[in-house]
């Protein structure tokens, strides 16, 4: 089941962001500020402007995915954040929670979608389902240590 979060799900969701980031490698060298998280989270839900997605059952929460309106005048939605457990990979629930985005953003007027993949966790996979989605590349993301 895809439902929106409310404030309640905040401790699910901040519990997502630590397996997220735990798992990935290009986050995982980082120390999580789990306070940042839980207010940039509650932010999103409490915001016009954003929406965070949930997937679960009855053993709980599955995955989650953040999205949100930038600032232009022109109407496009970009993803903030997406996350399935592994158990579910492979699953329709990632699909699931896509389409939900898409269904959020069309009612919000948008008339383009920016996702992506920065975790480093399964890139060949992850930008297989947003091609067979009907997304196109359209960048590169880039990092330098200083």
């Amino acid at each position: 089941m895809i439902r929106t979060a409310s404030v309640d799900d905040l401790d699910r969701l901040v519990l997502l962001a630590e397996l997220m980031a735990a798992e990935s490698p290009s986050y995982s060298a980082y120390t999580l500020d789990i306070e940042r998280v839980r207010r940039t989270i509650e932010a999103m839900i409490n915001s016009p402007d954003a929406t965070v997605l949930i997937t679960e059952d009855g053993t709980g929460m599955l995955g989650a995915y953040v999205g949100q309106l930038p600032w232009f005048t022109e109407k496009f939605a970009f993803e903030a954040g997406f996350f399935v457990i592994q158990e579910m990979r492979g699953t329709r629930r990632a699909i699931e929670l896509i389409r939900g985005f898409e269904t959020w953003a069309a009612s919000m007027g948008v008339k383009e979608i920016k996702i992506g993949t920065s975790t480093g966790v399964h890139h060949d996979k992850t930008t297989s389902i947003f091609t067979r989605l009907g997304y196109r590349l359209a960048g590169e993301s880039f990092k330098k240590e200083i």
